[in-house]
């Protein structure tokens, strides 16, 4: 990891000196991608510091969508991009470090369906890689789903679920991703053809339920009623 917000004003760091120790990390060690984060309109002058840029989406799972469409537009749609989602509760966090409020883990504020739905969206999205913003058990200053053991269990059976993925996500075959909008609710899905037909997984970004209908290759209309933030997966066989 490069660098961190080098365009931030208190923390500068100018592009051309920041590629030049990327290009420096790339000759002392080939084998391991260069990593940056960048915000804002001149983030694409960055670009050359960077193998993969992450995106920091800790919101939810509306606005992870939301913030890698940004990014793709600002990095003209010429940048792998690895996502970054939270398991932390921003708000008590917050809310400990200014006031010493003490946070309560039965209010907990990202549950299994939340963090699975924005973690999900890393291959709904088609990133290439997802990560976890979080402080350990021993960091007081930020409250981690680590510090809370039924959202840890939650993000561990996640990442079980994610490695079961990687086959799928790994191996040759056409991918084919949309959206779908209801009202103003969105359902982002994604297939894949593969020998034994096309997977499908698709996930609910609205907190509620939304009954949706998705039109796969032109001729599949799979309509399915999404609980809040579903992550549904089915496969379907080929004609």
């Amino acid at each position: 990891y490069l660098f961190d917000e080098p365009e931030l004003a208190d923390q500068f760091v100018s592009p051309n000196r920041l590629t030049a120790f990327a290009d420096l990390v790339r000759a002392l060690d080939p084998y391991h991608a260069v990593v940056m984060t960048t915000w804002g309109m001149w983030m694409n002058m960055y670009r050359r510091t960077w193998d993969t840029h992450w995106t920091q989406a800790y919101g939810n799972p509306r606005e992870v969508v939301d913030l890698l469409l940004e990014h793709r537009k600002l990095l003209k749609h010429a940048s792998p991009i690895t996502l970054l989602v939270s398991c932390n509760d921003i708000e008590q966090g917050r809310s400990w470090r200014k006031n010493r409020v003490k946070p309560d883990p039965a209010k907990f504020n990202r549950d299994y369906d939340l963090l699975r739905a924005c973690a999900f969206l890393g291959i709904v999205k088609e990133c290439n890689g997802i990560w976890w913003w979080w402080f350990g058990r021993d960091c007081p200053d930020y409250f981690s789903a680590s510090q809370v053991p039924l959202a840890w269990k939650s993000v561990c059976k996640v990442v079980r679920e994610l490695n079961e993925l990687k086959p799928l996500v790994n191996a040759e075959g056409k991918v084919h991703s949309g959206t779908v909008e209801v009202g103003k609710d969105k359902i982002e899905w994604w297939t894949k053809e593969t020998p034994e037909g096309l997977e499908l997984i698709a996930v609910n970004t609205a907190d509620h339920p939304v009954e949706a209908e998705i039109v796969v290759l032109g001729r599949d209309k799979l309509r399915h009623s999404f609980s809040r933030y579903e992550v549904w997966r089915t496969r379907l066989p080929f004609k």
